[in-house]
């Protein structure tokens, strides 16, 4: 991952760590009698972890990893995901998707303030005969950015502006 790899002990460490925190914000809200705040982070956290669930559609395993394991490894962001997958043949082999979306996101991490907050959202879309990752990212962002080259059967849409940076990977 330009980084070690996560080990299923470290993966279920941060799992666990991620779920006591949305129970005690819960608890938190209970507590200051706020149950419509307390309903709110449940709705959320049940949202968020049914798209996760619908990532297994996808048909990249190695890629739903990286999505999944993203906010332990890159914790100069903050990100969502939504997903609507349908199941198909994906024309692209997940290792070099996985080390294309590591190498973007490294180069990003060189070049972004480390004090300022970064929010990225995640959107799969997959059809039958095509497929796509869209990244958005919001935050103080460097005016330039370094031209990437594709790999094979992909093809890439960006576009950067002040504080806004949206890059789209498209396979079939």
């Amino acid at each position: 991952m330009g980084k070690e790899e996560l080990t299923s002990s470290e993966l279920l460490a941060f799992a666990r760590h991620d779920f006591l925190n949305d129970l005690q914000i819960i608890l938190m809200h209970l507590d200051l009698g706020n149950p419509s705040e307390a309903r709110k982070v449940i709705l959320k956290t049940t949202k968020a972890m049914g798209q996760r669930t619908l990532l297994s559609g996808f048909g990249f395993p190695k890629v739903q990893q990286w999505l999944l394991t993203f906010d332990w490894v890159y914790t100069a962001f903050r990100s969502t995901l939504t997903c609507a997958i349908k199941k198909g043949p994906r024309n692209v082999n997940d290792d070099t998707l996985v080390a294309y979306l590591e190498a973007v996101f490294n180069e990003i991490e060189e070049v972004i303030d480390p004090l300022s907050d970064y929010d990225v959202h995640f959107d799969i879309f997959a059809e039958e005969k095509e497929w796509s990752i869209t990244i958005t990212i919001n935050g103080e962002l460097p005016e330039t950015k370094e031209t990437r080259i594709s790999p094979d059967n992909l093809k890439i849409e960006e576009t950067i502006s002040h504080n806004l940076w949206v890059f789209k990977l498209i396979g079939q």
